[in-house]
């Protein structure tokens, strides 16, 4: 069960080259329980791997990798308009969402086509095109190492804020999330006001047509074939980095220079959220490269392996974009990429 010198670049979507010192891809808790007392034995450190989507291994790790493989979905429970969902960790986002338009379980349809299991979308609370996940998390199980149990954390437990939740925060990443259940509809209840997302409906689908899962599903789909690279085509993790939230004193300071800069209304009135793709943009490294790592030449927040980028070339380059907007316009850029060894970071 135990994988000695296991090659990463497979595993995630970046495809940089790194290598775990050890490897186990668990399908239940019990193999789970297995790996964590062999970490434990070793004095060895343990980090988890979902679908990869999410992840820039900057070197070799140096510890145990943990693969949740888990596989599962099942129907908890049915009422007139409402459904209870259950899902393992190991379950591929995009294929979940589609089993789900499928059975008539709506409500992810705006989630469709973001890399990735299952396990790791409540941990940063994944979001686009106006829906973010936290609206349809019933619960999230999670196993705890220091007790050896599972427990069921309740959605108002889990943190759930922009891009973040309470499994990001450094003391709670030893819980491992193991399977989430939803709470979905068995009534359209479709969001199509997101500008991108209303526009390619208007221009592509029949009115009658528009509040359709189906047709919405369809259009984030394309809208993020077009706007995105594929990771078996061109390696990437996604958005790089946050959209930083600031204060309406930041926002207007840097409006009095840059009048046309985007922004957003945050729920909090005394906060605005600045786009990091204009961001970087202004800063010029759109399109541009760092040896072979590089920014996408159609998403800023997307930066890329442009064939064989080792880690340190792509984290070489998230360095350099986020000294030169700090420079540029006083905001630290933060990652939505996890960066292992932990030991490393941006700064």
């Amino acid at each position: 069960m135990i994988e000695q010198h296991k090659a990463l670049a497979a595993l995630t979507t970046l495809g940089v080259s790194a290598n775990a010192r050890y490897f186990a891809a668990v399908n239940n808790v019990q193999e789970l329980q297995f790996a964590l007392d062999f970490a434990k034995q070793e004095t060895i450190p343990w980090c988890v791997l979902g679908g990869g989507s999410n992840v820039l291994f900057a070197e070799d790790y140096p510890g145990l990798v943990i693969h949740l493989a888990m596989q599962g979905v099942s129907l908890l429970e049915e009422t007139g308009e409402q459904v209870l969902v259950n899902a393992k960790a190991g379950e591929n986002w995009h294929e979940f969402v589609k089993r789900c338009l499928l059975e008539g379980w709506y409500g992810l349809e705006n989630l469709a086509l973001i890399p990735g299991s299952v396990g790791a979308a409540p941990v940063q609370n994944i979001g686009a095109y106006g829906v973010e996940i936290e609206q349809f998390i019933e619960s999230v199980e999670v196993f705890m190492p220091e007790t050896g149990k599972s427990v069921a954390i309740p959605r108002q437990a889990c943190q759930f804020a922009y891009r973040s939740s309470r499994f990001r925060q450094p003391a709670n990443r030893d819980q491992i999330i193991v399977s989430v259940t939803f709470r979905l509809h068995r009534i359209a209840r479709t969001v199509i006001t997101y500008a991108s997302l209303a526009d390619y409906l208007a221009a592509q689908v029949e009115p009658e047509q528009r509040s359709n899962p189906a047709a919405v599903f369809a259009a984030v789909c394309a809208i993020r074939q077009a706007r995105l690279p594929e990771p078996s085509v061109l390696g990437n993790a996604g958005s790089f980095f946050k959209n930083p939230v600031v204060n309406t004193q930041v926002r207007d300071r840097l409006l009095q220079e840059y009048p046309h800069m985007p922004w957003y209304p945050e729920q909090d009135p005394a906060q605005s959220k600045l786009s990091a793709a204009w961001l970087i943009e202004q800063t010029g490294w759109k399109g541009k490269r760092l040896g072979q790592a590089g920014v996408y030449a159609g998403q800023a927040l997307v930066l890329v392996n442009h064939g064989q980028a080792s880690g340190q070339e792509m984290l070489a380059l998230a360095r350099r974009i986020r000294a030169e907007v700090s420079d540029k316009f006083g905001i630290g850029l933060q990652t939505e990429v996890r960066i292992l060894p932990a030991t490393l970071s941006l700064d």
